[in-house]
C-alpha cells in the first residue's frame, strides 16, 4: 500500500534477473486531483456473433472472428481496460440479443469492470456510430439497427444512449459495405457528445488533402470536409473518445485495422481515458456525457488540462480578456511535445525529453468569441494524446455609460 502523503506519479518495475526479464506499470496516481480518477477503456470493439445469429461465413467474418465471451475476458484479463463498449451489429435478432444482453450483465463487475450494451449503426450518407447504452434491460434498450437519421435520435429518447460517431472522415470507395463520411448537419448534441477522433484506421482530427490509409487502399482518410476539427469549427461541442475497431475480440488491442483485413500491431488506435469518482455504467455514462474524457491511441498516458480551473470538457463565459491554461502530463514513455490547439490552429508548443511535463499559459481571448482550447500530446514512440475541448465565451466589452453628473454637465454645457 502506498503511504497516505505519496504523490505521483508512481512506477512499479518487476525484476527477474534469473530469467533476463523486466517490466514497468503505466505512470500511477496515487492521489487523483479534483476527487476524479482516471479509468482507461475501449470504446469502440467487436466480435463474432454466437448467439443463434448469423451462420458463420468463412474465411472473413464481418461483425469479427472470437466469441463475445473472449472479447471480455480479452478486455479485463490482457488488456487490463477497466471498461467495454462491445459493439454488436444485430439489436433486432430476438435469438442473438437477449444472449448478448445477458453475457454483458454477467461478465460485469463494478469497480472492477464495466460493460456498455452498444450497437454499432450506419447511415450510408450519414456516417457511422456506435450507440452506447447505460442498461442491459431488454426492455430499455431500443432496435437502432436500422440507424437512419433522424429515426435514430427519435429512437434515442428517453434511453440515456450516446451516439458516438468514428472514421469521420473516411469513406469506402465501394462493396457490400460502402459507406460515406460523417454529415455533421445532422448532429443532434443531446446524444453526440463525444467523437471517436482515433481508431486502428488512423486518426481523424484534421483533414489532410489526398491522405490515404496505406494499409489496404481501401479507404480514403481526409480531404472530405468531416474531420473532428470540421465538426468543431461548425459549432458542435464534442468531446474526444478512442476505440480500437478491433473485430478479433480484442479490445484493447491496436490490431485488426480495417475491421479486420490487416492483423499487425500498429501504432494507431484508440483508448478512451475517463474523469470520474468510481468506475461504473453510471459514472462512464455521465463522464461521457459532460465530455469529461480524452483519448489516446493507446498509451495510458496521464492528461490533466484545465482553463481559469475549468475542466475539459466544459463550457464558460467570462468577462476577462485572457484563459489561464494549465496543464500536467505523464506518459508511459518519452514526452517529445506539447502543443496547445485554440481554435483548430497550435498556437503554444513545447518540446519535451522526459516522462512529464507541465504548462502554465495566459492565452489572450477576443470579445463577443467563442474560443476553443485543447492539447495535443506527442511520445518519442509516436504515441498521440489528445484532451477534451474547453470552450470559453468571452462577452462582448460594452461601451461606459455616463454618470448622471456627466450627463448634467453635457446638458448645461
Amino acid at each position: 500500500m502506498l503511504p497516505v502523503e505519496a504523490r505521483g506519479p508512481v512506477y512499479v518495475t518487476a525484476l527477474a534477473p534469473d530469467l533476463g526479464i523486466a517490466g514497468m506499470s503505466n505512470p500511477i496516481e496515487p492521489l487523483p486531483a479534483g476527487g476524479h480518477r482516471i479509468f482507461f477503456g475501449d470504446l469502440h470493439a467487436h466480435a463474432f456473433d454466437r448467439f443463434g445469429g448469423r451462420p458463420a461465413r468463412a474465411p472473413f467474418q464481418p461483425n469479427g472472428f472470437g466469441t463475445y465471451a473472449e472479447a471480455y475476458t480479452y478486455a479485463r484479463h490482457v488488456a487490463g481496460l477497466d471498461f467495454v463498449a462491445l459493439a454488436t451489429f444485430h439489436s433486432s435478432d430476438p435469438q442473438h440479443w437477449p444472449g448478448y444482453l445477458g453475457l454483458s450483465r454477467r461478465v460485469q463487475e463494478p469497480g472492477q469492470f464495466v460493460t456498455l450494451p452498444a450497437v454499432e449503426v450506419s447511415d450510408r450518407a450519414a456516417g457511422h456510430r456506435v450507440v452506447v447504452f447505460p442498461d442491459d434491460d431488454p426492455a430499455k434498450v431500443p432496435d437502432v439497427a436500422g440507424g437512419r437519421l433522424p429515426d435514430l435520435w427519435q429512437t434515442l429518447e428517453g434511453t440515456g444512449a450516446l451516439a458516438i460517431p468514428h472514421h469521420t472522415n473516411a469513406s469506402s470507395e465501394g462493396g457490400p459495405q460502402s459507406w460515406d463520411v460523417q454529415d455533421w448537419s445532422t448532429h443532434d448534441p443531446r446524444f453526440q457528445t463525444v467523437v471517436e477522433i482515433t481508431q486502428n484506421r488512423g486518426a481523424f482530427e484534421v483533414d489532410l488533402p489526398d491522405a490515404w490509409d496505406r494499409s489496404g487502399g481501401a479507404t480514403v482518410i481526409g480531404g472530405r470536409g468531416a474531420s473532428v476539427q470540421d465538426a468543431l469549427a461548425r459549432g458542435c461541442r464534442l468531446g474526444f473518445v478512442g476505440g480500437t475497431d478491433n473485430h478479433y475480440a480484442q479490445p484493447g488491442s491496436n490490431r485488426c485495422a480495417k475491421g479486420g483485413v490487416d492483423f499487425h500491431d500498429r501504432v494507431t488506435g484508440g483508448l478512451t481515458a475517463i474523469l470520474a469518482p468510481a468506475l461504473s455504467r453510471e459514472s462512464v455514462m455521465a463522464a461521457l456525457r459532460a465530455r469529461r474524457c480524452y483519448a489516446t491511441t493507446g498509451a495510458r498516458m496521464l492528461l490533466d488540462c484545465s482553463v481559469d480551473g475549468h475542466l475539459m470538457g466544459e463550457e464558460f463565459t467570462t468577462r476577462a480578456a485572457t484563459a489561464h491554461l494549465t496543464a500536467r502530463v505523464t506518459g508511459d514513455g518519452e514526452l517529445a511535445r506539447l502543443e496547445v490547439i485554440r481554435d483548430n490552429a497550435v498556437v503554444h508548443t513545447q518540446q519535451v525529453a522526459s516522462r512529464q511535463a507541465a504548462l502554465d499559459l495566459t492565452l489572450p481571448l477576443e470579445p463577443g468569441k467563442t474560443t476553443i482550447f485543447y492539447l495535443r500530446v506527442a511520445q518519442a514512440d509516436g504515441q498521440v494524446g489528445w484532451t477534451s475541448p474547453v470552450w470559453v465565451s468571452r462577452e462582448q466589452s460594452r461601451a461606459r455609460e455616463p454618470s448622471r453628473r456627466e450627463t448634467r454637465r453635457s446638458n448645461h454645457g
